[in-house]
């Protein structure tokens, strides 16, 4: 009998195997965002399932997700991830002390995660006294009812 049973790696889980193909979705969605203005690039859906699954792996991946988001559209590197801690940790907490629904916890942070974020951008870009950045409101709409539809479907 070993001392430390409980380190043994568990053969029975396949769950890094459903995660890489999620990556790799996600990672192709991101790509053929950048092309159309009209896909949404799932910010809200990423920052609500680094919420609702608050697994390692998930964090870790929407860390890098949202890099390349970063780094893609050219706003200022980890502010995203500035905004996700404060989104996760201060922000989704304080609606779930009003709403016990878990879906529309969910749809709510989906839909409020792209106006707070420009919010977020503004604010920094005030610090800095720079020119803020200017936003399309119709895209915007519509990466809004998306996000929000598709976090509905989350649980």
């Amino acid at each position: 009998m070993q001392a430390f049973s409980y380190l043994q790696r568990n053969i029975a889980d396949k769950n890094y195997i459903k995660l890489s193909f999620v990556g790799a979705f996600f990672v192709l969605y991101l790509m053929l965002s950048t092309l159309n203005p009209y896909l949404p690039p799932l910010f809200g859906v990423l920052i609500v399932t680094a919420y609702m699954v608050r697994q390692k792996e998930v964090m870790w991946f929407a860390l890098v997700y949202l890099t390349v988001f970063e780094m893609d559209r050219g706003y200022y590197l980890f502010s995203s991830w500035l905004f996700m801690f404060f989104y996760i940790y201060y922000l989704i907490p304080f609606v779930s002390n009003f709403l016990d629904c878990k879906r529309c916890i969910a749809a709510l942070a989906a839909f409020c995660a792209y106006p707070l974020y420009y919010v977020f951008l503004n604010m920094i870009d005030g610090f800095f006294l720079k020119e803020t950045i200017s936003v399309s409101i119709a895209p915007l709409i519509i990466y809004m009812f998306f996000e929000t539809l598709l976090a509905l479907s989350l649980e």
